[in-house]
């Protein structure tokens, strides 16, 4: 809902290329949700323009000495997720491809279990870098291991196992031992919600649906 504004002062909006379809044909349902959540008229907020340049693989931008990585890595919390190196800095600005304090939110149809373990992948290319997560402190990589390379990976292997031997989605999202990952902000919200998507994206793997 930022590409107005931004626009309007002149900004180039940039974004992955797996994200265009979902911002163009979600842009009105956006600016609906916005209305009814602030309790405002309908039409009175504009749908968000759809950005004017995509990212294939990576870009990197000069802002007049500072240069600017613009990497794409995939579906992870979202599809097109982008991160922001700063060589000059060793800064990797991350957005939701990372959480820091808080369980992280695999939403259905859009975020992707595997996606999001490949995008880890990506960040260890920066070994020296600071990160800067979407949610939460920023810090070297390890200090956002456990929280979400350990707790997605642990969701992948257990459903995957679970789908393998043919149990149920309930008895498998009752199995999962998530503890090690309840002292994070968000647990009770979503843990349930997380183990349900994790299970039915290795149940449409497996079955090719």
């Amino acid at each position: 809902m930022g590409n107005g504004p931004f626009q309007a002062q002149g900004a180039t909006l940039i974004a992955g290329k797996e994200a265009l379809p979902r911002m163009e044909e979600m842009a009105d349902a956006f600016a609906r949700t916005i209305e009814s959540t602030l309790e405002l008229p309908d039409g009175s907020i504009a749908a968000p323009p759809a950005p004017e340049q995509r990212v294939e693989d990576s870009l990197t931008l000069d802002l007049g000495g500072v240069s600017l990585e613009v990497v794409a890595v995939g579906q992870a919390h979202t599809p097109g997720s982008l991160i922001v190196h700063v060589p000059e800095d060793k800064l990797v600005y991350t957005g939701d491809v990372l959480y820091g304090g808080r369980l992280l939110a695999l939403v259905s149809e859009v975020s992707d279990l595997e996606g999001w373990l490949l995008a880890w992948e990506r960040l260890e290319q920066y070994p020296d870098a600071r990160f800067l997560p979407g949610h939460g402190e920023p810090g070297p990589l390890s200090a956002f291991a456990h929280g979400n390379r350990d707790y997605l990976q642990a969701l992948l292997d257990h459903m995957q196992e679970a789908v393998d031997a043919g149990t149920d989605m309930q008895s498998a999202i009752n199995a999962f031992d998530a503890t090690p990952w309840q002292s994070l902000a968000d647990f009770e919200e979503l843990a349930g919600r997380n183990a349900h998507e994790a299970y039915r994206q290795r149940e449409a793997a497996a079955f090719g649906f």
